[in-house]
């Protein structure tokens, strides 16, 4: 089973993330397992914005058609409009091609068109488009374990939709339950995960930490504030 891999400050996550649950109200597992929540939240909507928008560029797609639902007739995207090089191929068709030949089918592409390749080209990317929420949504059962603990203390920020699930999503979580040696875990086994997941995760680990130093500066700001309060009171 593939995991992802996260390349980030470990030793200064964990310094900052101690010194944050030392100054909070909240037992250190508590505090843990609300950064981790925060975390997952960030990762799964980061994997989503960033594969669909690099692939987009990559295929080099101008556009979508628009069609109109006939149960909400609501307008939605349709077929994806592609840019094409000299000789009528789209960067789909080229990818659909290059598939076939490292894969050792050349054969299949004698006697196609430019237009087959185009179509064939179109279908691979909608495959390609489809993956990102399945890749996302490798997130979803740590989240929906981290995200109930949160609310059941009556928390409800950075709730998700889980739109992005269909079947069984790859993936699990377990919360701290220990008050004196907490551990959380976290992960997204999707096997295509690690090349998109991995950056997302890592940035949204710095956001994190970024959060906690902010929260240990305005705290630290406050206590200085407080003292000169007094001092100059006297």
């Amino acid at each position: 089973m593939d995991k992802i891999t996260v390349k980030v400050p470990d030793a200064e996550f964990s310094r900052v993330l101690n010194l944050y649950a030392s100054r909070s109200k909240r037992s250190f597992m508590e505090s843990l397992n609300s950064r981790l929540c925060d975390i997952l939240i960030k990762s799964y909507i980061k994997t989503r914005r960033a594969e669909k928008s690099r692939i987009e560029a990559k295929m080099n797609v101008v556009g979508y058609k628009l069609s109109r639902s006939r149960k909400t007739g609501a307008l939605r995207k349709s077929r994806a409009i592609l840019a094409k090089n000299a000789e009528g191929l789209t960067n789909a068709a080229l990818l659909y091609i290059r598939r076939k030949v490292k894969s050792g089918h050349k054969s299949d592409l004698r006697g196609m068109t430019t237009a087959d390749k185009n179509r064939k080209g179109e279908r691979l990317l909608r495959a390609i488009l489809r993956s990102v929420g399945f890749m996302a949504s490798g997130f979803i059962p740590a989240l929906k374990v981290f995200s109930a603990l949160r609310e059941s203390r009556g928390n409800s920020r950075g709730r998700v939709n889980f739109k992005d699930q269909v079947g069984q999503p790859k993936g699990f979580g377990t919360p701290a339950v220990s008050v004196e040696n907490p551990v959380a875990i976290a992960g997204n086994t999707t096997k295509v995960a690690d090349p998109v997941v991995a950056p997302a995760v890592e940035e949204a680990m710095r956001e994190s930490m970024a959060y906690m130093e902010g929260v240990l500066r305005k705290n630290h700001e406050d206590a200085l504030r407080g003292l000169e309060g007094r001092t100059y009171g006297k």
